[in-house]
Order: C-alpha cells, then sequence, then structure tokens
C-alpha cells in the first residue's frame, strides 16, 4: 500500500522566509541610513546658509536711519551741533551725545542741602550737566578759593570746597560746568590797584562814572595782573574736575570819548578786541592743559549785530561760544550788516530763525545755544528748545 505523503509548507520554505526577513530589513536600515547621511549632507549647509541669512535679516531689522542733516555747513562742523532727532520736546534726554545742561541758581549754590536737591531733580528731569557761576559779575567768589587776591580782598563768600562741589555733581552722574565773571569785578580791583584800568599819567584808577553816581572799576584785559588773576582762577577750578568753564562778562566797559585820551591806545574801538582774544587765549590754554575745555559767552544778538567785540570768527576757529537767546534782549527786529531781519511772533520761530542766522556766519566756531528762561512761560521755554533741538544742536543750556 502506497504510503500517502501530506501535502503542507515546506520547513526548509519557513527558514528562507526568515532569512530573507532578516536581510530585506538590513538592507532598508542600510539604505534609509545611507538616504539621512546624504541628506544631512546635504541640508546641513543649507540650514546654516538659512540660520546665517536669518542672523543677517535680524541685524538689518535694528538699524535705524540717521538723523536729518542740520540746517547749516556752520552745525555740520560743530561738534557740539549736530545731528539729533526730537522724540518729546518736554524736556532733555541724556540719550544724546552732547552736554544737555541746566544752570543752577545762585541761591542753590550756598546750601550744601540745597545744591544736593538741584542736582537731583535736574538728573530726573533729564539733564545730563550742570553749569555752577562760581564767580558772579560783581567779583564775590562762590566758592572756598585759595586765590590770594580774593583772600586778600575778603571776596570769598562761601566755605564750600570745589572738590566737594564736584563730588555732589559726580555723585549724580551729571558733568560739572562752571561760569565765572572775567572783567566785571568792582571788588578785587579795589584790593589790587594792577588789576584795573588807571590813567596814562598818575595811575588814577578809571571809573565807569563818577564816584558820587555808584562809578565802579573793571579788570582791564591789557594788564599781565589781570590775565594771571583769570587764568589762576582757571587753573584752581579745573583742576579740581571741572569739565569746562564758561567764561562771562569778557567785555568792555562803556567808555566816555574823553577815556581815550586817559587810558591811552589800548582802548581805542578798531583794536581793542585783541586784548580780549589773547586773555581767552591765555585761559583756554589753562585749561586745556587741565583737560578740560573753555566756552564764550556771548549775547547772541551781539554776535549777530557785530557789537560783541570778543566774537571774532576768524579768531575762534573750532572754539566753542555760548550764545545767549534772551527774548527781551531780542525784541523784534535785528540787523545783521545792511540787512534787517525780523524775528516772528512764535517763540519756536523766533529761536530756529535767530540760531540759523548765527550759524551761517558761525564757520567752523562752535556754537552752543543758551536759553535764557527770563520772560518766557514754561510752554515758551518747551518751545524754544524743541527749536533748538530740530535745528541739530546736541549740546544746550537752559539758565
Amino acid at each position: 500500500m502506497a504510503r500517502k505523503i501530506k501535502r503542507g509548507r515546506n520547513i526548509y520554505r519557513r527558514k528562507r522566509s526568515k532569512f530573507r526577513s532578516i536581510v530585506t530589513t538590513s538592507l532598508w536600515v542600510i539604505l534609509i541610513g545611507a538616504i539621512g547621511f546624504v541628506g544631512f549632507s546635504v541640508a546641513g549647509p543649507f540650514i546654516d546658509y538659512i540660520r546665517t541669512k536669518d542672523d543677517n535679516t535680524s541685524n538689518i531689522s535694528k538699524w535705524t536711519p540717521p538723523s536729518s542733516e542740520p540746517k547749516s555747513e556752520s552745525a555740520v562742523n560743530d561738534d557740539s551741533a549736530v545731528n539729533s532727532t526730537s522724540e518729546d520736546a518736554s524736556e532733555p534726554t541724556t540719550t544724546q551725545k552732547g552736554n544737555i545742561a541746566i544752570e543752577v541758581p545762585v541761591e542753590e549754590v550756598k546750601s550744601e542741602e540745597k545744591l544736593g536737591a538741584f542736582l537731583s531733580a535736574a538728573k530726573t528731569d533729564g539733564y545730563n550737566a550742570v553749569v555752577i557761576q562760581l564767580k558772579d559779575e560783581t567779583g564775590l567768589f562762590l566758592y572756598d578759593t585759595n586765590n590770594e587776591i580774593a583772600i586778600s580782598a575778603d571776596t570769598v563768600g562761601s566755605n564750600m570746597k570745589l572738590a566737594d562741589i564736584v563730588s555732589k555733581i559726580k555723585g549724580e552722574n551729571l558733568v560739572p560746568i562752571a561760569r565765572i565773571h572775567t572783567l566785571k569785578d568792582a571788588l578785587n580791583t579795589q584790593y589790587s590797584r594792577d588789576l584795573n584800568y588807571q590813567f596814562q599819567d598818575a595811575g588814577t584808577v578809571w571809573l565807569d562814572n563818577a564816584p558820587a553816581k555808584g562809578g565802579k572799576r573793571w579788570i582791564s584785559p591789557f594788564n599781565d595782573e589781570a590775565v594771571e588773576f583769570i587764568s589762576d582762577i582757571s587753573d584752581e577750578i579745573t583742576d579740581a574736575g571741572f569739565e569746562q568753564i564758561i567764561y562771562s562778562s569778557m567785555i568792555f566797559p562803556s567808555f566816555h570819548n574823553a577815556d581815550y585820551g586817559y587810558i591811552g591806545n589800548d582802548i581805542k574801538p578798531e583794536t581793542r578786541w585783541t586784548g580780549l582774544i589773547e586773555l581767552y587765549n591765555e585761559v583756554d590754554r589753562v585749561v586745556v592743559a587741565n583737560n578740560a575745555s573753555s566756552i564764550l559767552e556771548v549775547s547772541v544778538k551781539s554776535a549777530i549785530e557785530g557789537t560783541e567785540e570778543v566774537y571774532k570768527v576768524d579768531q575762534l576757529q573750532e572754539k566753542s561760544v555760548m550764545a545767549i537767546y534772551n527774548v527781551d534782549e531780542i525784541g523784534k527786529k535785528l540787523k545783521s550788516g545792511d540787512e534787517s531781519i525780523a524775528i516772528p511772533d512764535t517763540i519756536y520761530d523766533a529761536v530756529t530763525a535767530v540760531y540759523q542766522t548765527l550759524a551761517d556766519g558761525a564757520d567752523k566756531t562752535q556754537i552752543i545755544p543758551c536759553i535764557d528762561k527770563a520772560g518766557l512761560s514754561d510752554g515758551d521755554l518747551l518751545e524754544a528748545v524743541r527749536a533748538v533741538k530740530d535745528l541739530g544742536y546736541e549740546s544746550y543750556i537752559v539758565r
């Protein structure tokens, strides 16, 4: 009887199928790995490119356009008067590069407590510098000076040390700027005759009026003793840490015709301005030696009209000049040579017109606007500051 053979799945085929599965799976793994490797090799640089591009795009998005150019060639050449934009004209902003300063009232200088409070308020209001008057127009020193003439003349009007004043100012992260009167000085001239204008013949001291009418003495820029006196004060102030000095009242008194014969050729109108320039150049050398800088004070009206004798643009190249805008002094009209300049009614337009006119003829003289608060409402003061900022000035002073 023949044996019946059962048909079914061959065990050998089963073994081959399992082997094939293992081989097939391995091949797929190898293939996928190869594809992944090649893909990453290609995609890696591409991803880096995309990331780099994103980084560059991010940098571009942070760029801000430069502010508009100042309206005059002078402002372009002026380190103190360069481009700026006005976000809020209501108060200064410390983000600007220049010195935005407010002058400390004299009564605040005499008290450490009041001075500290004023400095703190100035910082809060956005100023980054303060101006402190250290010698007034009578000749009184508003700090404890070591100057021998001042000590002998008893014109030391404060016991506050310069170092303490500077420390207080810098403690508020403010720039200390001093202001001193120079040739207007009726007190120290009483002690030292060598500071005074004198008659040629007998050495009589000259007064700007009769004694009975309150005639006062003045310091003469032509005297070596006067130059030394002001230079010594400048050295003392900047050596203590003040970074700038503003020189006020670098002017001549009102001489009478007869005075030219009494005093001599030095004061003749045609050439006497050289005495002022020589004095300024000398004190400037002193402060620069102490790593500080000087600022010459003038009236913006007198500078435009040509009556500010020290304001000689060709002699003041690269020098800093603080030009004061006083609304009552400006009036409704200015004269520049044969040209008559009508002053606009609004304070913004008036300030713009005046400082633009001054800048047009300033060449490389560096103009620093100074707005005198006298006669201005709070609103007008804000408009005056806005005009100065819109002209492109980074440095300005409010007093």
